[in-house]
């Protein structure tokens, strides 16, 4: 035991099976190894997860980015439902074939849609919250702007109450 958390690969599913086995089968790199992180940016590709869980079931797979953001259309309505439809199912074959955790990219961004990486074309990333940095408000998509200050002593801070309530309701019509 090194005493920190090893985990190859990071990037999308569609190789994640054959590039695990090359470290996973090796004796020597293999016993460093807790696990393979993953995106989502080529497709679905579960079937390389469902692989992963079943031959190395003492290995972990977790879930390391993948954004939605303008770049999936103009219509904001239609860009807001195609990212919780991406975010549900995601979730729901994520953890079916053997996933064991998941992080969003963007969890809290600004008003502007920052800190981003944006590049000429690229569009801007979405996040489940937009925090407003000059009226410390945050802007769910879902439920009305609150004070991330207004949370009293016994209630959660709202945005920890909010991130609780999005990961179910955004994806129910």
């Amino acid at each position: 035991d090194i005493g920190v958390d090893i985990y190859i690969w990071d990037h999308n599913k569609n190789s994640a099976y054959n590039r695990a086995k090359v470290v996973y089968d090796d004796p020597d790199a293999g016993k460093y190894v807790k696990g393979v992180a993953v995106h989502w940016y080529s497709g679905d590709h579960f079937d390389q997860l469902d692989m992963l869980s079943r031959e190395y079931p003492d290995k972990k797979i977790i879930f390391t980015e993948g954004c939605c953001g303008s770049w999936m259309g103009k219509d904001k309505e239609a860009v807001r439902m195609n990212s919780a439809e991406k975010y549900g199912r995601e979730l729901l074959y994520f953890f079916k074939n053997g996933g064991n955790g998941f992080t969003d990219w963007n969890m809290i961004l600004d008003e502007n849609h920052g800190p981003f990486h944006h590049r000429e074309g690229d569009g801007l990333c979405d996040a489940p919250v937009f925090v407003d940095s000059k009226t410390k408000t945050f802007s769910p998509p879902i439920l009305p702007a609150r004070s991330i200050e207004s949370a009293s002593a016994d209630a959660p801070p709202p945005i920890i109450a909010y991130l609780k309530v999005w990961l179910f309701s955004l994806f129910i019509p």
